[in-house]
């Protein structure tokens, strides 16, 4: 975080850290990600569990 802040925000690079987060992963329970239509909306679909394999696979979901 501190390399990060001294490259791109200097004056910022020794300010206290208040406050932080983590970045959760949409993982399902086995591992794969969904993809199915809303049962309610024709037009409209989800999709979820996608840390990484939703934008290696993207390419080839239409």
């Amino acid at each position: 975080m501190r390399f990060f802040l001294r490259e791109t925000f200097p004056t910022l690079a020794e300010s206290p850290l208040v406050y932080t987060r983590r970045c959760l992963y949409t993982n399902t329970l086995d591992g794969p990600f969904w993809i199915d239509h809303y049962p309610e909306i024709s037009a409209l679909s989800f999709s979820s569990g996608g840390s990484c394999q939703g934008m290696k696979m993207a390419p080839v979901i239409y």
